[in-house]
This record gives structure tokens, sequence and C-alpha cells, in this order.
């Protein structure tokens, strides 16, 4: 049995599950079709009310790896604790229930992390968008990368965009165990970025890092799913999320230009180009929507990105204004002159903002 788990390790596979009965199946079958069959998997059913647990149910009857767990209805809200009580693996990894896994996903990312002693193996993947059936990679990945914590300033700015979900990479269990989850408790009442301050929490613990150019996971982007809808909280917990990483940097001694790009830029893209996406496609009243932009860009972190990079977030910004002038109000406007009411208000937020800067 020993040398069963050295040349095999357990790994614990989590999947949540809120209401997912149309994807559930081809989720679960995903993981118990994969080529490597040395896993654990949980499944936390979070309160459903279709017949998501049922599936799950029949599931678990034919297959002594899975184990249910239940939590009261709770659409969002991954806990760390969870995992540390109730996972016995070597090394953890997560798959949301409208996802899913190629069959080789665990066989491809097990022998790479233990041959190179990693902490955190990542891999790219698809993104699948179901209203048209269309199926992309993301990203260009090239090459394989390896490295030590130590070279982070090397090669945290091709990471860091990896690094924004939980799922899609193994974590050694050791290293959840002792991470400090204090910025995701920030900003996990909410639900809102929650798997980028669990995976951060993460990656300063790690000594070796990896990231495999291989693409062994689909994300699914469908209608209705929790990534398109609109949360108050997330302009304020994606301010957190910059804070924090800009913290992790300087406490990892990476003062690099590129490191501090790449979470700036990330930022930008978080707090504004895809809090205005989720805002264009809610139910929020419109005036509502400019407010909530209003909001946004009257940040300190963006006032004071204003003052160090203007270029950088007027560019940002003169795309999001374009985008929204053709899916925000085209979308939610039929008269010409209240869209063009509506452009005017937005225009006159960023030389507001500007102002403050000065």
């Amino acid at each position: 049995m020993t040398n069963l788990k050295e040349n095999h390790p357990l790994i614990t596979v989590y999947t949540q599950a809120y209401n997912t009965e149309k994807y559930i199946s081809e989720c679960i079958e995903s993981v118990l079709n994969q080529t490597y069959p040395y896993f654990e998997y949980i499944i936390c059913n979070h309160g459903s009310t279709d017949g998501t647990f049922d599936i799950i149910k029949q599931y678990a009857d034919k297959d002594i790896r899975i184990r249910i767990l239940e939590k009261p209805n709770s659409e969002r809200g991954f806990l760390p604790e969870l995992i540390k009580e109730y996972g016995n693996g070597k090394y953890f990894t997560m798959l949301d229930s409208d996802d899913y896994w190629a069959s080789d996903y665990l066989e491809t990312l097990v022998p790479f992390t233990e041959e190179n002693d990693l902490d955190m193996a990542i891999t790219g993947y698809y993104s699948f968008f179901e209203s048209s059936g269309k199926i992309s990679p993301s990203y260009n990945l090239q090459k394989e990368i390896v490295y030590h914590i130590s070279e982070n300033s090397t090669y945290f700015s091709q990471i860091y965009p990896f690094l924004q979900p939980l799922w899609g990479r193994l974590i050694r269990m050791d290293i959840l165990r002792i991470a400090d989850y204090s910025v995701y408790r920030l900003n996990a009442p909410d639900y809102v970025s929650e798997d980028t301050a669990f995976t951060l929490a993460n990656y300063e613990q790690c000594q070796r890092i990896g990231l495999t150019p291989h693409y062994l996971l689909y994300y699914r982007y469908r209608a209705g799913s929790v990534t398109t809808k609109y949360y108050p909280a997330l302009i304020d917990n994606n301010r957190n999320i910059f804070l924090f990483a800009c913290s992790m940097l300087d406490r990892l001694g990476d003062c690099h230009e590129k490191s501090l790009y790449a979470v700036t830029l990330q930022y930008l893209y978080s707090s504004l180009s895809y809090t205005w996406y989720r805002l264009s496609i809610s139910d929020v009243p419109l005036t509502e929507c400019l407010a909530e932009i209003q909001r946004a860009l009257s940040q300190d972190t963006i006032i004071y990105l204003l003052k160090i990079c203007p270029d950088m977030v007027r560019q940002q910004t003169a795309k999001m204004l374009h985008w929204l002038s053709r899916q925000l109000f085209e979308n939610r406007i039929s008269q010409p002159d209240d869209i063009a009411r509506c452009q005017y208000i937005i225009s006159r937020l960023l030389p507001e903002a500007q102002q403050k800067a000065s």
C-alpha cells in the first residue's frame, strides 16, 4: 500500500454544485473517466433546488470514490476549511460543476508536478462559448515554465493571468493547510473574486511553481452563470485583490516593473472592463449602472493609478467607453437622444477622476 501511494499520489478533487442539473453529469463523468484513477472526489451540494443532488447521488451510489457533502442554500462560497477537514490527498484540484476536464487532466498534471517537485502546477484551458458552440484556447501557451519563487520577477507577469481562477491547477495539500486566507475571508462574505484571493494566498506559500503548455480543462461561458451576474461588492473586492497582490510582490522582494504592470493591468480589467461587462448584461437599472461606473472610477486606487500610469488607465477606459456605447446603451435604450445623453455622462467620468488625481 505504501508503494502504491508513493507511485500514485492520491488527488483530492472538489466540485461544488448549485442548480446545475444540465451540466453536472458531464462534469462528474469527466472526472470519473480520468486515465489517472487515484483520486477521491468530494462533491458539495449547495442546497440545489433542481435535480442536481439526485444526479450526484446516482453517481455516488455507483463509485465509492465520490463523497457527498451538503451545505445550506448558497450559490457561491468555496471554503478552504472544508478541504482541510475532508481532503486526504497529497494534492488538491477543483472543477466547477458546469465545466469539464480532458481525460488526461490528472495523468498530465500529476507526473509534471511530481517530477518537478512543484507546490502548484497550472494548466491551460479552453474557453467554451455555449451560445455559439465555439471552443478556443486561452492564451498562447508555447512552452513549459518551471521556476523557484526566488525567480518570481522573471516569470510572474506570464503566470499572473492564470492565478485568477481556483480551478485548472494542482496545489500541494500541505500548502493549502498553511496559507494565510485573510484576504480570502475579506472577500468571501460576498463570494466575489474569492477564487483569486484563495489562489494568491496559496501562491505566496509555494516554493516551486510550474505551467504546462497543455489545454486540459474546458471552461464554459453560459447565460445565467455566476460569472455573468453583477455583484455590488465586485468593485471593492477587486481593489482588495489588487492591494494584496502588490503587498505580496513586496513581501517576495519582487519590485520588477513587469510584475507590477501585470498586477495593475489585471486590476484595471477586473475593476473596470469586467465590472462594466457584467453591468451591461445584468438587470441593474441604467441609473444604477451609471452610479456603479462612477463609483469604480472614484476608487482611491484608480485615482492613484491615474497619477503614476495615466496612459494605461486612459487606454483601458477608452476601450470600455467604446464597448459600453455598443453593448450597454444600445441594448438598453432605443432612443438615439437617450444614448447620446448617457454617452456624454460616461465620457465625463474619466475627466472627473483625472481632476481628483491632479
